[in-house]
């Protein structure tokens, strides 16, 4: 089911509104479907998500324990390291903090452990990596945009090399992700534009894996009165469940405050069938993500017995 069949069901359906002038207008129908989408995104962990980029995938830096991860992850499941496909183990900074000692500052080969972090939107790393890539500046990291080179007088850069990713902070203008393409001593260029600057303290990282993760998260885009006319996919939500949307949407859409749309009765109605909805959409959920007993290995017995 796309949005426009969505909202011409919801309507025919549900609304008996299917006549201009429209009791419920497009906007708020879409609104319904977007606030019905996120609640079963956060109750029931709808969205699974190994693939999206800019939400899986985490640059690890050197000499850093926090890095940021996507606001739209509500649970961090699993992590592996792009570079060896080794799983790194979740677990909770109130663990690191009962256990291991000073594990903020322990550096390491690689991370072992990953914790989401008390901070929102951040997770921390156990052990960081070393501070060996790590070139911090003192008012000398300059910026040169015609040849985009970042050079440091003092530094030595030569640890770095073409094709390496690396994170610069601290400045004005030139903060982000940068590929390296060219190497000496105290400068290197890079790929990316550069804006001229000049005398900063920039703090330069490079990036020295990436923990590639499998989350839950919220949507990432909520659909608007455009997607009813370009019929855009519903793909957030698996289409064994798009029609269990209409009675999300509707406990919202009888509380509307007006004598032709609220009727508290009809938006009750709704909100305990959509209840029901959301215990059948957690029950295939769990059969989904169930192991097969025939190949579930039990302790000791071998496969299939």
């Amino acid at each position: 089911m796309n949005v426009a069949e969505l909202i011409d069901r919801y309507r025919v359906e549900i609304l008996d509104d299917n006549i201009t002038p429209y009791l419920w207008s497009d906007a708020e129908c879409i609104n319904h479907a977007n606030d019905t989408i996120d609640e079963l995104a956060e109750d029931n962990l709808i969205i699974k998500d190994q693939s999206t980029a800019a939400v899986t995938q985490v640059k690890l830096l050197s000499n850093q324990t926090l890095h940021a991860i996507s606001s739209s992850i509500i649970q961090a499941r699993f992590g592996r390291l792009n570079s060896t496909g080794y799983s790194v183990v979740k677990t909770t900074e109130d663990w690191l903090d009962a256990n291991v000692s000073d594990w903020r500052d322990t550096t390491g080969s690689s991370p072992s452990h990953f914790a989401p972090s008390a901070t929102n939107g951040y997770l921390s790393i156990y052990p960081k990596y070393d501070d060996t890539y790590e070139y911090e500046g003192a008012s000398d990291i300059d910026f040169v945009a015609l040849t985009k080179t970042v050079s440091q007088p003092t530094g030595d850069f030569s640890g770095l090399t073409a094709g390496d990713s690396v994170y610069i902070s601290g400045t004005t203008n030139n903060n982000g992700y940068f590929t390296v393409v060219t190497v000496g001593t105290t400068s290197f260029t890079v790929s990316e534009t550069v804006t001229g600057e000049l005398n900063t303290s920039a703090t330069i990282r490079r990036v020295m894996d990436t923990l590639l993760l499998t989350v839950n998260r919220m949507p990432l885009t909520p659909f608007t009165e455009a997607d009813i006319a370009a019929a855009t996919a519903i793909t957030d939500v698996n289409s064994m469940h798009h029609s269990k949307l209409l009675n999300g949407m509707a406990k919202r859409a009888f509380l509307k405050p007006d004598s032709e749309t609220y009727d508290k009765n009809k938006a009750e109605y709704h909100r305990g069938l959509f209840e029901v909805d959301k215990k059948k959409i957690k029950k295939s959920l769990i059969m989904l993500h169930k192991p097969d007993r025939a190949l579930t290995i039990r302790s000791g017995s071998g496969i299939g017995n």
